[in-house]
């Protein structure tokens, strides 16, 4: 059994992508890892979803995590998103035995500055391994000069014809799709 937990990224998999058919989906698009006042805070949607679910037999879960790129959006300084995330990561792994935790992709929207300092932040994600395993989905969303994300895997606008290029496409969603499912398929 999967658990998405998450931002937009995840729905859109979701929805585009069959799962097995008791995958739990609790990702929100808009969902952060820092609580604000203003957004989905992906640990208390956890919480709630716990709360409500105390049968639950957590031992059969996969939890995929992937979370950031809203608060990266938001400007949220790096110190505060991994004080965050660490926090978070304690508390799913009281829960749950398996955590799988996929870094945001470089988001083209972030502009050169921007894709540097989440490529530094993804190298601070694999700080965190032996207490959950990681995915690589930074290098995998680069083009093969490796110096800018590969932008046939973005969405270049939204429905209504706005500049999109922060949320995956459709290849781009079934890439992320098979780098966790790889993944999880290693550690079994």
């Amino acid at each position: 059994m999967y658990m998405l937990l998450g931002d937009n990224q995840f729905v859109r998999m979701k929805n585009t992508f069959a799962f097995p058919s008791d995958t739990i989906c609790l990702a929100v698009s808009g969902a952060t890892i820092v609580e604000t006042n203003t957004n989905p805070w992906i640990k208390g949607i956890l919480q709630e979803y716990l709360a409500d679910n105390e049968n639950l037999d957590r031992s059969e879960v996969t939890v995929f995590l992937m979370g950031g790129t809203n608060d990266f959006l938001q400007g949220i300084d790096l110190k505060s998103f991994q004080v965050a995330y660490k926090s978070l990561l304690r508390f799913i792994r009281k829960k749950f035995t398996k955590v799988i935790v996929c870094p945001p992709p470089p988001i083209p929207k972030f502009g050169v500055d921007g894709i540097k300092s989440l490529k530094e932040c993804n190298h601070w994600f694999y700080s965190l391994v032996p207490m959950v395993h990681t995915v690589d989905s930074f290098t995998s969303y680069m083009d093969p000069s490796g110096e800018s994300p590969n932008l046939s895997l973005f969405e270049e606008t939204f429905p209504d014809g706005s500049p999109d290029m922060v949320h995956l496409n459709e290849a781009g969603l079934f890439e992320l799709k098979n780098i966790l499912l790889i993944k999880d398929q290693e550690i079994r």
